[in-house]
């Protein structure tokens, strides 16, 4: 018996669908539906983009120490 489930997506993420241990679909932002005997939630993919901000000490050729603060960004 197959019995469809609701599934809410919030804003900036989606839902990894799999189908009998197999992906099988993304669910976009919003209302989505799977049917759950059959299908389940692999998981959540978010595509905020995230900061890390990393301290660096380096040495010069006239042997200073420089320390440098560098943030990155990723998705």
């Amino acid at each position: 018996m197959c019995v469809p489930c609701c599934i809410c997506v919030s804003t900036s993420e989606v839902v990894v669908v799999e189908r009998l241990g197999k992906f099988d679909r993304f669910i976009q932002p919003g209302l989505g539906f799977i049917i759950c005997p059959c299908e389940q939630n692999a998981g959540t993919v978010t595509f905020r983009v995230q900061q890390l901000d990393v301290r660096v000490e380096t040495k010069t050729k006239d042997n200073v120490f420089l320390t440098a603060v560098v943030s990155v960004q990723y998705q």
